[in-house]
């Protein structure tokens, strides 16, 4: 009776260690794309302000600057990720058959694109 047991325990305990495994996989992948929104949401307002000539290019020092002191210790508020996220806006926002495409793709993997390829 106490290695049906054991085996039981086992089993039981592995396919819990599978469920929290999903669940990270999961809330990563959550993250990852609430990531990208935030990344294009970012891109779309610092576009939006600088092309309607209210800032200039320059405020994107300003900005990483003051979000850096709002959270401290979180990354990717840097100039030059800012910088992408107005990038990404601009390069695909009015290509809305990528849109999908470019939701699927990681934050990282997204930067090396715009760096890489010279066209969407």
């Amino acid at each position: 009776m106490t290695s049906i047991i054991h085996h039981e325990y086992k089993s039981t305990l592995e396919a819990l260690i599978v469920r929290v495994k999903e669940a990270q996989y999961n809330a990563l992948k959550s993250f990852s794309a609430e990531k990208l929104r935030m990344a294009w949401d970012f891109g779309k307002i610092i576009s939006q302000k600088i092309k309607g000539k209210k800032w200039g290019a320059s405020v994107i020092a300003n900005i990483s600057k003051d979000l850096q002191i709002e959270f401290v210790g979180v990354s990717g508020f840097g100039v030059r990720d800012l910088a992408y996220m107005r990038k990404m806006y601009e390069t695909y926002s009015d290509k809305k058959s990528l849109h999908p495409l470019v939701a699927q793709i990681s934050w990282s993997n997204n930067k090396v694109i715009l760096d890489k390829c010279k066209n969407p």
